[in-house]
């Protein structure tokens, strides 16, 4: 048999330890990260709702195509690079020097995913890029910008 007072200090239990979590959650910066994401959601819906809308389904096509490589190249491989950063800072107490030996490794990465990209869409650019060419370039600079972003961001995380 369950105690009455045991069931009435459940629910107390369970608020006192969510105020904490949500304490510490606006502490260590999670709030913010939530919002920007879903600024940035809302944001790129926006883009492509504009976009597809304004050019039509056949000139958006291509820009839709490099959106996509954007998020699959992003979520596989340039998250796990900035998820290394902020993991070797952390064992290492905050200091960023242990990345100095990793960093022609994680340069070497996000140079290769860059050439990787601009080949793939190159290769594909007949038929997703309705034949431009220069598309696949573009690719391929955005994965070295956006590489060299989530380096940066896999550093200044070790303040978060």
């Amino acid at each position: 048999m369950v105690n009455p007072s045991a069931r009435r200090d459940a629910p107390r239990d369970q608020l006192r330890r969510a105020t904490v979590v949500v304490r510490s959650t606006r502490d260590d910066g999670t709030t913010w990260l939530v919002l920007g994401s879903l600024v940035a959601g809302f944001a790129a819906y926006g883009f492509q709702f504009v976009g597809g809308r304004g050019l039509g389904a056949e000139a958006f096509a291509p820009i839709a195509t490099l959106w996509t490589v954007q998020y699959i190249v992003t979520a596989i491989v340039l998250l796990a690079v900035e998820q290394f950063e902020v993991r070797a800072i952390a064992a290492a107490g905050g200091d960023t020097v242990v990345l100095r030996r990793a960093w022609p490794v994680l340069w070497t990465i996000v140079i290769l995913v860059s050439l990787a990209v601009t080949v793939t869409l190159g290769a594909i650019a007949d038929r997703a890029l309705l034949g431009l060419w220069d598309l696949a370039l573009v690719g391929g600079a955005w994965a070295i910008t956006t590489g060299a972003l989530v380096m940066v961001r896999g550093i200044a995380g070790r303040d978060g």
